[in-house]
């Protein structure tokens, strides 16, 4: 569909404001103008420069929009594919809000590459945050050296990204990772995303509960898996707790599930377990019956 975008150094009426916001709001991602999620990128670049691959809008912002919407590995995961839908428009609405703020102000054909680089990287760690890369760090964290290699070459001395990427990522590790997975992340952080110094600084009492919980989900598989809760009264109160809690997030969710149903695989192998001594020695049905209660529903 056609844009009507108003010349940069038009007058700023109210009327060419709202036609402004409202074309570039068409293209951003999940909008009707935004062919592919990287639309507004291409739209942003024709408008203000061109400046090509030399510019942000298409050197940095389209070829990762493109790099993290076509990555696989991330589509097929739940949360990881959430956290790429809602990072690509969070990244797009701030640059939209610039332009229409510079538009507003009648400076916007004065705006410059470099300019609009510095907003794109300031608002990044809000954009990665407001995605839910926080949960994808806890519940999806085999999927963190894909995120962190799509950008590598950022890590490179000759980008030009290279000090804004190292500033963020030497942040990020300093003030949180510590308390969150240890130095082990470090090396798998994507580049500027500032997150966890972001969702900490936001709602540290939320982050420390999602860590707490992820935790104690992962130890009880780990104590499933070794049979250390080898008793059916503690796995059936185990699943009944689980299977009657509410959670806030997906990730969340599909982790309690998984333990759910491991736990359910460990009731079925303790009572093929007692069937077959039972079945050996049949005067061991009462104590079985005793010390396991319901292992015969299995």
């Amino acid at each position: 569909m056609p844009l009507h975008l108003p010349p940069k150094n038009a007058p700023a009426t109210p009327d060419s404001i709202a036609a402004l916001n409202q074309a570039l709001t068409s293209v951003i991602a999940g909008h009707p103008g935004a062919v592919e999620p990287w639309t507004f990128y291409e739209v942003l670049d024709a408008y203000l420069g061109p400046w090509g691959m030399q510019g942000y809008p298409i050197g940095y912002g389209k070829v990762y929009c493109m790099a993290f919407n076509g990555n696989e590995a991330l589509a097929r995961n739940p949360q990881t594919r959430e956290w790429v839908r809602k990072t690509t428009v969070a990244l797009q609405e701030p640059l939209r809000d610039l332009v229409v703020a510079r538009f507003r102000a009648g400076t916007l054909a004065k705006l410059t590459e470099p300019e609009l680089r510095a907003h794109a990287f300031a608002v990044h760690p809000q954009a990665y945050t407001q995605g839910g890369l926080t949960m994808v760090v806890l519940t999806a964290p085999q999927l963190l050296p894909v995120i962190a290699t799509i950008p590598h070459k950022e890590f490179s001395p000759a980008s030009e990204n290279f000090g804004a990427t190292i500033k963020q990522v030497a942040a990020t590790i300093d003030t949180v990772l510590p308390q969150a997975a240890g130095t082990v992340l470090a090396a798998m952080m994507p580049a500027h995303s500032g997150l966890f110094a972001r969702a900490a600084q936001r709602d540290a009492q939320q982050f420390r509960g999602q860590m707490a919980l992820n935790q104690w989900l992962a130890n009880a598989r780990r104590q499933l898996d070794n049979g250390e809760l080898d008793s059916m009264v503690l796995l059936t109160r185990l699943t009944d707790r689980l299977n009657a809690t509410q959670f806030n997030d997906q990730g969340l969710a599909a982790a309690a599930r998984q333990v759910v149903l491991a736990a359910d695989a460990r009731k079925r192998k303790l009572a093929a377990y007692y069937r077959d001594q039972i079945a050996k020695n049949p005067a061991l049905a009462p104590q079985v019956d005793r010390l396991q209660p319901g292992w015969r529903s299995w």
